[in-house]
């Protein structure tokens, strides 16, 4: 993706930071800084709310990574090979260099990611539980419990069946492995996406509109982001269809005639390009000379 950086590979798949992330890290950082950390955890210093927002952003970052970098590594497990996670605003996305050629592969790959984050948010409460039990200030079990429940938020929603959400995907695989069809399972849960897209749009304009504009604003893009690409995710898996069906001998002139090098370009006008190329409007079979 144009405007990445890449920060480190894991397994041979490199892991990318988008510039769109700096946005969302300021974001939170600013939300946690300014807003839920001092609410909950007032009388500390300014740029105690400042480090752990930042933290709490950061881990969040991670948490995304190791939610695509699950997909990617049974992605590899099961032939397909990834390129690069790039991670982005709207969250993380895996270069994948083929789909999953059978339900059961897309099964796997599609749970991998929610698990790994419902494996994180245990990590995290526990952690925090831990950080209780051994008398750690309020703001650290406070922040471990957050990014945990942040890893749960993002299995739940991820698990929504909408394509081409993890969701969806799941969904997607079971239609498959029932119907035999892969188009047909993909319009169905490419649907379900457009209309996931259309509710959370919808769902967020309602909020700007009574006040809350910031969260408003950001569930309508992420509501235009789903719709969109569930839309082109599944025009793609048309033309890849489509394509898969034609053969380039379709294309092709079989009965091709040469030209000497030698030859004038008047005889080829008169001999060759009057004799084959205008005969070829009339008869779709005649020659082509090159």
């Amino acid at each position: 993706m144009k405007g990445s950086l890449t920060l480190f590979k894991i397994k041979d798949i490199e892991i990318q930071l988008h510039i769109s992330w700096i946005i969302i890290f300021t974001l939170i950082s600013f939300s946690m800084a300014s807003g839920f950390l001092p609410a909950n955890y007032p009388d500390l210093q300014l740029y105690l709310y400042w480090v752990f927002g930042a933290g709490i952003a950061v881990f969040m970052l991670l948490s995304v990574m190791l939610h695509e970098l699950s997909h990617s590594l049974v992605s590899k497990k099961l032939g397909i090979d990834v390129k690069t996670i790039t991670l982005f605003i709207f969250g993380g996305i895996a270069q994948m260099d083929e789909e999953p050629d059978n339900p059961i592969k897309e099964l796997k790959i599609a749970i991998a990611g929610p698990a790994m984050s419902i494996f994180l948010f245990v990590v995290f409460s526990v952690l925090a539980y831990l950080a209780s039990m051994m008398g750690s200030s309020n703001i650290v079990q406070g922040a471990l419990s957050y990014v945990g429940s942040i890893n749960l938020i993002l299995a739940l929603f991820n698990l929504v069946p909408a394509f081409p959400m993890d969701g969806g995907r799941v969904l997607r695989a079971i239609i498959w492995h029932i119907k035999g069809d892969l188009t047909f399972a993909t319009r169905i849960a490419s649907s379900m996406g457009d209309m996931f897209g259309y509710f959370l749009i919808f769902l967020g304009l309602y909020w700007a509109f009574s006040g809350d504009v910031v969260n408003g604003i950001w569930f309508v893009f992420i509501g235009w982001f789903i719709k969109n690409l569930s839309e082109s995710s599944y025009q793609n898996m048309l033309m890849n269809d489509m394509f898969t069906k034609i053969h380039i001998r379709e294309f092709m002139t079989e009965d091709v005639v040469s030209i000497e090098r030698s030859i004038s370009v008047e005889k080829v006008i008169r001999e060759y390009f009057y004799k084959y190329k205008y005969n070829k409007k009339k008869d779709p079979y005649s020659r082509s000379c090159y």
